[in-house]
Order: structure tokens, then sequence, then C-alpha cells
């Protein structure tokens, strides 16, 4: 189980934006494994005032996706997924499944609403693990996202394919047994 709650506001200076802002964020996840199999949901609720902006509030947005945050002005999202270790048969893989749902957004400054949003994704993540090998830890991600925006005059489809590659590199390497 996990939870966060985020107050953002302008200090005064409006720098950011030119305008005084200030908004709010609350959000839940939860997740339940056995074996082989995690199942997890989250839920997402930002308030009136503005989006969240980020990179200035960088705690977790468990609604986070492939292409969206479901962080816009008063919306609501939420999210179910499935992930599996499937190491007995492809070791080091992670593949998992999930969608997305944000609902009610507004556009904060006129206060007309915005597209609800979907997005399913699917993905896996490969870690190879060779313990002493100056690539042990090497992980590749590799993420892919459908997202459709349901406007008033017809929905907007997309896709996005990602893959990341992430060698950590130890510099300070000791043969400490």
């Amino acid at each position: 189980l996990g939870g966060q709650d985020t107050d953002q506001r302008s200090d005064g200076s409006n720098a950011l934006t030119g305008k005084p802002f200030s908004t709010s964020n609350a959000q839940a996840y939860a997740e339940y494994g056995m074996d082989w199999l995690t199942l997890y949901g989250a839920y997402s609720r930002t308030g009136f005032g503005a989006e969240l902006r980020l990179p200035f509030t960088s705690g977790p947005v468990y609604t986070q996706q492939v292409t969206r945050t479901f962080i816009r002005a008063h919306e609501s999202a939420w999210q179910l997924g499935v992930g599996a270790d499937i190491a007995a048969w492809a070791p080091g893989v992670t593949p998992f499944v999930d969608v997305t749902s944000g609902k009610d957004a507004i556009n904060a400054s006129s206060g007309a609403k915005l597209a609800d949003e979907l997005e399913y994704d699917v993905g896996a993540v490969w870690t190879l693990k060779q313990k002493g090998s100056y690539i042990d830890g090497l992980r590749s991600r590799f993420r892919f996202g459908w997202v459709t925006d349901k406007t008033l005059v017809g929905n907007k489809k997309s896709t996005d394919l990602r893959i990341d590659i992430n060698l950590p590199i130890n510099l300070l390497r000791s043969n400490i047994r």
C-alpha cells in the first residue's frame, strides 16, 4: 500500500507561470502478489487550480504511464494492472500490462472540459544477472502504449514505443567477499 498527498503553489514571484497558481493531488496505490503474479491498482485526484507541475513535484506519480501522467487540473484517474515474474521460463524477464483512465480534467485557465484519456500499456523489463561481471545488472525496459483521447468531436488515437537501457557502473568496485 502507498499514498501521497501533494500541495503545490506559486511562491509569490510567479516565476514559473507568470501568475499565481495553486493545486493539490492525492494518490493511493495497492498491490497484491502471489507466487509469480502481481496485481496492482492506483487512484489519483488533482485539484481544480492547475495541473501538477513536473519536475517540481518529483514524488511518485502512481498513474504515470508511457505517454500520460493523468495529473491535469480536476482530473480523476484510476489504473489497473498485472505483472508477472516468469524467471522459470525466461530468466530476468518481468512482463506487465495495465490500463489507466483519466476523466473530468479541465483547462484551469478557462474552465473548459478537456478530453477524457485512456491508455493501455504493455511492456517487459529484462535484467541480466551475472555476479562479478561488469555487465551485471544491465537492464532493458520495453514499453508500448496505446492512447485514446475522447473528445467531443471524436476520438484521437496515438501510440508510443519506448526502449530504455540502463547499465549500472560501480566506480568503487571491491573484491571483498
